[in-house]
């Protein structure tokens, strides 16, 4: 079955100018590698190294993990599970299955085992280009098929709107759609990519998520403080 979607055509995005934080920009870290960089690079060049570096020693050491399971009890055979990978833009902030309440995310993996049926998704857009951060929020309905990978992607309508899209693949052969919007789209991953990601995950633990103290997150209805999220 196609997957369906339920959103406002043309969804707004929000576009922010996000300077280099003062504590990072004096982190000695970042100021030893301005040093080494030396005068070849352009000053905006510059600046765009050393946020990038100093991200990364904020987040050293906290990896978002590579795959959950969203269901309870031991791993389900693959033919009877399915499987959602989203492009690196996307965020999944809670799902809900059917009609039970909502799961709130703490850490969002790039891959989700699923059991069929029908799921909402919160899904968010995070771009961030240069100093310009954009983001949106989508509420997205999903059919979930036993078997299938959904690969989960962004369409811009206009340069100032998005939506989600997703390709279904059921067969082998399906992965070719991804190989043929790629070469249109150079942001999004290659059929490979996601080939391998689903064979990585199947080859590990495929660990369960699991319930954590809920915290403050941003979501389509603006921000909230879940009882509890899962991570």
């Amino acid at each position: 079955m196609e997957p369906t979607a339920i959103l406002r055509p043309g969804l707004k995005m929000k576009t922010h100018f996000c300077p280099v934080p003062a504590s990072l920009a004096a982190h000695p870290a970042t100021l030893a590698l301005k040093k080494r960089i030396g005068s070849t690079m352009t000053k905006t060049m510059k600046m765009q190294v050393m946020a990038a570096f100093g991200i990364l020693i904020v987040f050293m050491g906290c990896a978002i993990p590579s795959g959950k399971r969203y269901y309870s009890g031991v791993p389900h055979q693959q033919k009877d599970v399915a499987f959602i990978i989203l492009n690196s833009e996307l965020d999944l902030r809670n799902f809900a299955m059917d009609d039970q309440p909502k799961k709130s995310l703490l850490l969002v993996p790039d891959l989700c085992e699923m059991l069929p049926g029908t799921y909402k998704l919160e899904l968010r857009y995070f771009r961030r280009n240069n100093n310009i951060t954009k983001e949106g929020f989508s509420l997205y309905t999903l059919q979930v098929t036993a078997g299938h990978v959904y690969y989960i992607y962004t369409e811009f309508p206009t340069p100032d709107t998005w939506r989600p899209a997703v390709i279904e693949i059921a067969h082998e052969e399906d992965y070719k759609k991804i190989t043929e919007l790629k070469r249109h789209r150079s942001d999004l991953d290659s059929a490979e990519y996601v080939r391998r990601k689903v064979n990585k995950y199947l080859s590990g633990s495929r660990t369960q998520l699991k319930k954590v103290p809920g915290l403050r997150i941003k979501g389509i209805h603006g921000w909230e403080t879940p009882d509890v999220m899962w991570k």
